[in-house]
């Protein structure tokens, strides 16, 4: 679909009557300002390419403040209330009648800047999608431990005994608790994970999960089974990695929410 004013015009005012989601919003822009489309596009119009760059500074908390009055000069250049100025991030003064246009010098420090802010894009969506990596990455190993646990809880003889009797349903319950409740809790949605006590909860439970797959990756299986050290690089993926991944997604997560709240209030 061809990128056109009413289109941008739409996503942005999604964005400040809040009918789209803030997250929406921001991967559509951070996506479509990388795009081979948007290059071409933003040549031809300038002010399809301000509206983009400045919906990909909505979740940066710093900048909310001027970002905002960014959007609405745009919203209104695109509705056309005002005439668009390439350089300009806000309505001019009622007082004065008009804005000279941009000398030779100030076009080339826009090119530079442009040039600048589609690097600092690319190296934004770079991270975007290590991001999403790492949660379908925790959400997949959350979803395989819960599988497995809850298939030794309703077939224990899947379970070794030590003894003649085999395991009975609630001894492999009892068995297989505490990783139960590890793998709901990283399937929690993540603006639930960082929230007030839960996330005081949860961090020593992170932590600790993620030290006690390590534990038994190393340990409890390489070294007590006296297996060869390259079998880590079967393990590890399955069990230490993920559980990592989580603790450190855990913590980079309350980073973000605290800054949400702080620019709130």
């Amino acid at each position: 679909m061809a990128m056109s004013r009413p289109m941008v015009l739409e996503k942005l005012q999604g964005y400040l009557d809040r009918s789209i989601p803030e997250k929406d919003i921001y991967e559509w822009a951070l996506l479509t300002a990388v795009s081979k489309e948007f290059d071409a596009i933003s040549g031809s119009d300038p002010l399809i390419a301000k509206t983009v760059y400045a919906l990909t500074e909505i979740s940066n908390a710093d900048s909310r403040h001027h970002v905002g009055e960014t959007l609405e000069y745009c919203r209104r250049c695109l509705l056309g209330e005002l005439e668009f100025t390439p350089g300009v991030n806000r309505a001019p003064d009622p007082v004065r009648t008009g804005t000279p246009a941009p000398s030779w010098d100030e076009k080339e420090a826009l090119r530079q800047a442009e040039e600048c802010r589609k690097a600092e894009l690319r190296r934004k969506l770079y991270r975007h999608r290590l991001y999403l990596l790492g949660k379908i990455y925790v959400i997949l190993f959350a979803v395989c431990c819960l599988a497995v646990h809850l298939l030794v809880v309703f077939f224990p003889q899947l379970l070794p005994s030590s003894g003649a009797k085999a395991m009975t349903r609630v001894e492999a319950f009892r068995e297989s608790l505490t990783p139960l409740v590890y793998s709901v809790l990283l399937l929690l949605p993540p603006c639930l994970q960082v929230r007030g006590v839960f996330f005081y909860i949860l961090a020593p439970i992170f932590f600790l999960g993620m030290v006690s797959y390590w534990y038994l990756s190393v340990f409890a299986i390489v070294l007590k089974m006296e297996l060869n050290a390259m079998f880590l690089l079967v393990i590890l993926p399955f069990t230490a990695f993920p559980s990592t991944v989580a603790f450190v997604m855990l913590l980079a997560e309350r980073r973000r929410y605290r800054s949400r709240q702080a620019q709130r209030s």
